[in-house]
């Protein structure tokens, strides 16, 4: 195949980086430039608009100063008032209209009648034209009301533009009424168009708008010759009546393109200048070596290994070389050991405990090292079907992986194929191999005739990757599976969508109580035990695992929630029943499930949430000590007893179980038993321990004890989830309770058990500003203020526990 010189394709990559970068250089060289004469065409405009506005605010001043210095004289005033009769003979001449460069004067009475109208150069109907643009376009009403001010502005009439002023006509001393309006006006002729295009250096044209544009809107159109921008301006009448048309010659945009076209041609030729030296140069030090390179390669192709490559220089070419030499000498010497190494190969597979076997397919020949011919001894058969006779030596449950083995090497046409597995020697031992298959002959279909293998002995390897393997995954003082193994099963379940789990997670409680009480030894038979439970309750229907420390896990796969409910509550029975400790062993235990949340990270999240709240309320635990501390907070200062609460706690528990709560909501009803009225704390103690009745004022300061407890709860770490059932558990269902009066199932479920147990209790039992009460009296006051205050359903609930419980007779 012939292939394409490496000069011709570095001129051809010099060619076209030359094109591209020229290209590309002129291009952003045009953009810059086109860019900046457009932001400067734009600013022009801006300042031509600005000086337009100066000049007519300008003329509009004049004008109107002109038509101030007639309305505010005593003599136009007495010619309104009929009293001037030569007025009009001496001042209203056209000889007057011309030295003040008008073209009308209008005289409007006080009913807007006209009283006189002077005209140069205009058509009639022109002057009815401007004449109804004042009169109906705009606030024309306002120049008739006393001391009204003089305006001047702009009105489009008849295809013209006219500069036009209005002014209340007083007499000189501006005292008097007025009695009239005065207006003076003048056409945007050719010589104010002259005048204004010699101060803009611009064209400027004016026309009646047509209302194309939005209100206030510049539109500016280009060409290679001109910048034609267009804009409405307000009339007199504060109305977008009048269209400004720029026209502007492109001077700099010329310019810049002319500047273009030499910046591009100097930099073509400069660009090509550059790019041809370095061509130069790198044809001269890296093309005609690397050619030389290339020759010699072949040269070493054509059988001649003695040749050897000489570059001057210290460059990489030169480097490539004195490699090429090296390597060429190293291949001498392979070729001059490569007999001995052969030799030594033969000798360490003898030598060795690996075997090595070649075996021709069509002739049923075979060899077999030393070491392995005892797998084809003591057979009859080992001569006629040897193969037959190493496959008998497979051990069972590996047969069809090496049947595979051969398949692939003889009939898919594979010439590498690797297995494991083991094989049982003739004294019956297994033994692990690894079987490395080549097919070293095939015929002329390509069917193998001949392969060799390699069988390495890999038993003691294995035994080690098993002794490893369960290091790995096994904790050595509870032997369970440790935090690698779950999380490999983690990984395993993550990828299997169907598949529903239910966690669990525990945590030993007062396990460094007891490192520091009993000693270390002590805390690892504690942990020891614990994984002794853990192991024997799940049995092969779940998987327990040391997470770390005293923390364990437990993974159950497609169980239902029962299962899961029994199993801790075995462990927690399991865990109570040890007494071979000088303490009593608890576990505080939550769970979670793949139904509830998605992903194995939420999953235990929850799971672990549930724990840590479960903790609250186991008393060897820590994070009890919160608790604990709140509760004696609320026994020493209010008339609370432990023993109210234990029974509010069984109570209010065992109705939860009655109605089939779930076992997190078990635990916060447990844990809002305990604390419901933590938020006595707060309340004075004269009002706390007052024997008599409260008062309408001290009932208003005890009510507030639910919202007290709220915010105590929000406040204390691990206890926000049943701050709400606290600011609820004096709700009544019907509305009427305290402190947000909400009714019904709106009042949290957990909120109206406590309501029902704790109000049972405070009537049966004694306090210290009431006697205690008969159960049969508790008992019609759960069915008179069912409906009312206690849910009606609950209470139905409620009482079915207390016969089951023998507290009342059934």
């Amino acid at each position: 195949m012939k292939c394409l010189s490496i000069t011709f394709k570095l001129m051809a990559v010099s060619i076209t980086g030359c094109i591209l970068v020229t290209a590309l250089t002129i291009g952003m060289m045009n953009f810059i430039v086109e860019n900046y004469v457009k932001g400067m065409e734009v600013q022009d405009i801006s300042d031509t608009y600005s000086s337009l506005e100066l000049i007519l605010k300008h003329e509009e001043e004049d004008l109107k100063r002109i038509n101030q210095d007639w309305a505010h004289w005593d003599d136009t005033y007495a010619y309104m008032a009929g009293e001037k009769k030569d007025y009009e003979k001496a001042n209203l001449g056209e000889n007057t209209i011309r030295q003040l460069n008008l073209n009308f004067m209008i005289f409007f009475d006080m009913q807007g009648g006209i009283v006189n109208r002077v005209t140069q150069n205009m058509a009639a109907e022109e002057l009815d034209s401007i004449i109804s643009k004042i009169i109906f376009s705009g606030d024309f009403q306002r120049f008739f009301a006393n001391n009204s001010d003089a305006g001047s502005g702009l009105i489009s009439a008849g295809g013209k533009i006219f500069l036009v002023s209005l002014a209340p006509i007083t007499m000189s001393n501006e005292q008097g009424t007025s009695n009239g309006v005065l207006v003076f006006g003048r056409a945007v002729d050719s010589t104010l168009f002259y005048y204004m295009n010699s101060v803009t250096k611009t064209k400027i044209s004016m026309a009646a708008y047509l209302g194309r544009y939005v209100e206030n809107e510049r539109r500016v159109d280009r060409d290679n010759g001109l910048v034609i921008a267009e804009q409405p301006i307000n009339d007199i009448w504060g109305h977008n009546d009048i269209l400004v048309k720029i026209a502007m010659l492109r001077n700099d945009y010329q310019l810049g393109r002319y500047y273009i076209r030499v910046f591009a041609a100097i930099s073509s030729v400069v660009v090509s200048v550059v790019f041809l030296f370095l061509l130069l140069l790198i044809y001269t030090y890296c093309v005609k070596r690397l050619k030389k390179v290339h020759q010699f390669i072949d040269t070493v192709t054509n059988r001649n290994p003695e040749a050897r490559l000489y570059i001057s220089g210290r460059d990489e070419i030169a480097g490539i070389a004195c490699s090429i030499n090296e390597m060429l000498d190293e291949i001498t010497k392979a070729n001059t050991t490569s007999q001995k190494v052969n030799e030594r190969v033969q000798s360490i597979l003898e030598a060795t405990q690996d075997g090595y076997l070649e075996y021709n397919f069509q002739t049923k020949e075979y060899y077999v090292s030393p070491q392995w011919s005892r797998f084809f001894a003591d057979s009859q058969t080992a001569a006629t079907d040897p193969l037959g006779v190493y496959m008998s030596r497979i051990h069972p449950d590996f047969k069809g992986k090496v049947a595979q083995l051969f398949n692939e090497l003889f009939y898919e046409k594979q010439d590498y194929a690797e297995a494991e597995y083991k094989i049982i020697d003739t004294g019956e031992d297994e033994i692990w191999v690894v079987h490395k298959g080549k097919v070293i002959e095939r015929d002329a279909n390509g069917k193998a005739v001949r392969i060799s293998s390699m069988l390495l002995n890999v038993t003691a390897r294995k035994e080690y990757e098993n002794k490893i393997l369960r290091l790995s995954y096994y904790d050595k003082l509870t032997n369970l599976c440790n935090r690698a193994y779950m999380e490999e099963q983690f990984s395993e379940i993550e990828q299997q969508s169907e598949v529903e789990y239910h966690i669990i997670m525990g945590d030993v409680n007062g396990l460094k109580l007891v490192n520091d009480t009993f000693g270390h030894f002590e805390g690892d038979r504690l942990i020891k035990t614990v994984g002794k439970i853990l192991a024997e309750a799940c049995g092969s229907h779940a998987i327990a695992a040391r997470w770390g420390g005293d923390e364990f896990i437990i993974l159950s796969i497609n169980k239902e929630s029962d299962y899961v409910l029994g199993l801790m509550r075995k462990i927690q029975e399991e865990c109570a029943g040890i007494k071979d400790f000088r303490f009593t062993i608890t576990m505080a235990l939550g769970h979670a499930s793949s139904r509830e949340q998605s992903g194995i990270e939420a999953v235990m999240n929850l799971a672990e949430e549930r724990m840590y709240r479960r903790k609250l309320v186991e008393e060897n635990s820590a994070r009890n000590a919160t608790i604990a501390s709140l509760e004696r907070t609320l026994y020493e200062k209010s008339a609370e007893t432990e023993a109210h609460t234990q029974r509010i706690k069984h109570l209010a528990v065992k109705l939860g179980e009655k109605l089939d709560l779930p076992h997190d909501q078990l635990c916060e009803l447990e844990l809002l038993s305990l604390l419901h009225d933590i938020g006595k704390i707060g309340i004075p103690e004269s009002i706390l321990l007052k024997p008599g009745s409260l008062t309408e004022k001290e009932w208003e300061v005890m009510k507030q004890h639910t919202e007290i407890g709220h915010r105590i709860a929000m406040a204390t770490p691990g206890l926000s989830h049943v701050a709400k059932e606290i600011l609820c558990h004096h709700e009544r269902f019907d509305g009427t309770g305290y402190p947000q009066g909400i009714k019904g199932e709106k009042i949290p479920l957990l909120s109206r058990i406590i309501n029902i147990v704790d109000s049972f209790d405070v009537i049966t039992h004694k306090r210290n500003y009431k006697e205690a009460l008969t159960l049969e009296y508790a008992l019609g006051e759960l069915d008179r203020c069912a409906g009312t205050q206690f849910d009606p359903d609950l209470v139905v609930f409620f009482k079915e526990l207390l016969r089951e419980e023998g507290i009342i007779d059934s």
